[in-house]
């Protein structure tokens, strides 16, 4: 039993020396491989965002010097034009909004609710009476004398 055949798996044991099913293995504990290279990867991070504030102001310098400036210059041509939208529609929302309030103190007034109810009852009275003369008047007649003296 201690010796392998060849083509034919051993019995895997466990730490504590019992035999397991064939096929499966045993939990392996990290070893000293693992633990080096957590240890490295977590100096690293440490070790750059240490030196950070180092690194950012350069990567900046390097954009400037590389790209120069147009990228900013870019960026604020766009927002002045952005700017500009907004400011027009800003002014035609305040102008707006000044009509809205005045419209609505002067709704608030009963004297120039009654104005308005008087205008609107004058207005409806012209209009009947427009459709009154219009009902009223006859239609005219077709020229049957034209039509003769053409024929002629």
């Amino acid at each position: 039993m201690g010796k392998a055949r060849p083509g034919r798996e051993q019995d895997a044991t466990t730490p504590e020396g019992t035999k397991l099913p064939l096929g499966e293995k045993a939990e392996t504990h990290p070893g000293p491989g693992r633990a080096f290279v957590r240890n490295y990867l977590l100096r690293s991070l440490e070790v750059f965002m240490y030196w950070m504030p180092v690194w950012v102001p350069l990567i900046l310098l390097a954009q400037i010097g590389t790209r120069g400036l147009q990228p900013a210059l870019d960026e604020e041509q766009r927002l002045l034009k952005h700017e500009r939208n907004l400011m027009e529609r800003l002014e035609a929302d305040e102008a707006r909004a000044r009509d809205l309030s005045s419209w609505h103190e002067a709704i608030d007034d009963e004297i120039y609710r009654e104005r308005l109810r008087r205008l609107s009852q004058d207005e409806m009275l012209r209009r009947i009476e427009e459709r009154e003369l219009e009902s009223q008047e006859p239609a005219a007649p077709p020229d049957s004398g034209e039509s003769e003296e053409r024929s002629d």
